[in-house]
């Protein structure tokens, strides 16, 4: 292992993050950096790793496809996404291409949307991965809300509790004008 990866494994108490008990979930933030969570994956393999924190090939070039188009059309991906998800109005810039009205992005109500991922990273079977989007962000926000936040949606979009989940906020948001964060669960 290079120095480097050493300093980081052991900058951050990986067992402080585990769940105690056999009836212990896993519902927290997990750190993004690759090496922290290849360490947390080797124990718990539907916890994403330094080889999958990536779609397949096919689905990143499905997703770079895409954001060409959108770029077209749009003045940011991050227009495209505010108007989808969040309903904000479009304005048309100089170019012809449309961007969120910023009046309505100055009075948008604080929400949230939590939503599967389009492009899903290359993970074990039984893990699903979602977003949660937010119109709002740190620092109105912090690891302890999101956290809660993601055990509420999931509630509501399961009906019940037999599930475990994990979260983090890449550190290369490919969309990074709208807060969200990635969301990694599995049933119980």
């Amino acid at each position: 292992m290079e120095d480097k990866e050493k300093t980081i494994e052991h900058s951050l108490d990986i067992e402080a993050l585990a769940p105690r008990g056999r009836r212990q979930k896993w519902r927290c933030q997990v750190p993004s950096n690759v090496f922290l969570l290849s360490h947390i994956s080797e124990r718990n393999p539907w916890i994403p790793g330094r080889d999958n924190v990536r779609p397949k090939p096919e689905v990143r070039s499905q997703k770079e496809a895409y954001l060409e188009e959108v770029a077209k059309e749009y003045v940011t991906e991050s227009d495209y996404v505010w108007n989808l998800l969040f309903g904000v109005p479009l304005v048309h810039g100089e170019d012809g291409r449309k961007r969120a009205c910023p009046d309505a992005l100055r009075n948008l109500e604080k929400t949230r949307l939590f939503r599967a991922n389009d492009y899903p990273y290359d993970l074990h079977p039984s893990t699903t991965h979602s977003v949660l989007w937010y119109s709002y962000a740190p620092p109105e926000l912090n690891s302890e809300s999101i956290t809660t936040h993601v055990e509420a949606e999931l509630t509501t979009v399961l009906n019940h509790s037999d599930f475990e989940f994990v979260w983090y906020e890449n550190p290369k948001m490919s969309i990074s004008g709208v807060y969200h964060v990635q969301v990694f669960w599995r049933l119980l």
